[in-house]
């Protein structure tokens, strides 16, 4: 590992001990009885999972998984004991030389080692299709119906602890049979419940047996910029806007980066100043 790296990770590492506290405190505040701890996609945890080689596995896997298992334990400290702390992870990246479904499963065995109540399985980055574009139903353990189910069983193996399923799944005739073959025991929805936040009720209850998306009318990397765009319209209290274009969101991007660019200069120079000093 270059010096640049250590430098990067030891950076990372006294940020997460920063955060830990306040973020809890957060979700405490709130009255929450559940934090679901997100170790997939782009965040820190799931790129330090994910980073590419070609050690053995128990040897590469256990020092990336230190972020995440750290977080786990800082949260579990400052919680009741009745208090719920879930797990999202990766059963894969689906990049060559990255996470796999068996570096998933050893991660997975750390976490009921723990004690965490719930994990979550969803698969893919950034760097891969599978997060934006949707898996390819010919991709080993994929599937057009529930993406990620097939890798299921192998991470069954590794715990007893409630294993729930998130990714491509829309039908109920599905879902339920996930459920009784013993594969998982929730099923986890995302970009549904953006657009049709009761659509749950409306799958228990018999009024509909799967879920119709509108397509979205953004292409490639964009997807995720549009559906992030909805996703902070819901959790502001604001309803789902289907006119909303790709370019709006593009320009919002833009804008939030230059933003961020100019906090990080502005940063920089009083850190300067304050040096000279």
């Amino acid at each position: 590992m270059a010096a640049e790296q250590v430098r990067e990770l030891v950076r990372l590492d006294a940020q997460l001990t920063a955060m830990k506290t306040e973020l809890t405190a957060a979700v405490l505040a709130t009255g929450s009885t559940l934090m679901d701890l997100h170790g997939i996609g782009p965040v820190n945890a799931a790129r330090i999972l994910a980073a590419p080689g070609s050690r053995v596995r128990a040897l590469r896997a256990r020092p990336r998984a230190r972020v995440l298992i750290e977080i786990v334990r800082a949260v579990r400290r400052r919680v009741d004991p009745g208090f719920a702390v879930a797990v999202k992870i990766n059963s894969s990246d689906f990049r060559p030389g990255g996470f796999d479904v068996d570096d998933s499963a050893y991660v997975v065995g750390m976490l009921a080692a723990e004690g965490v109540d719930l994990i979550e399985i969803s698969g893919g980055t950034y760097e891969s299709a599978t997060w934006y574009l949707g898996v390819d139903p010919g991709d080993p353990g994929t599937s057009k119906d529930a993406y990620f189910a097939a890798l299921a069983p192998r991470l069954r193996e590794m715990t007893d602890v409630p294993l729930a399923l998130t990714g491509g799944l829309r039908s109920r005739t599905v879902m339920d049979q996930l459920i009784q073959q013993g594969t998982v025991d929730l099923i986890g929805l995302g970009r549904p419940l953006i657009q049709q936040p009761d659509v749950t009720t409306r799958l228990l209850d018999g009024t509909i047996d799967s879920i119709d998306l509108p397509p979205c009318p953004a292409e490639g990397f964009d997807q995720v910029l549009w559906w992030v765009h909805q996703f902070k319209r819901l959790s502001s209290g604001q309803d789902f806007d289907p006119s909303y274009t790709p370019r709006q969101s593009q320009l919002e991007t833009g804008l939030g980066v230059l933003r961020q660019v100019a906090v990080r200069a502005r940063s920089g120079v009083l850190t300067a100043l304050a040096g000279r000093h």
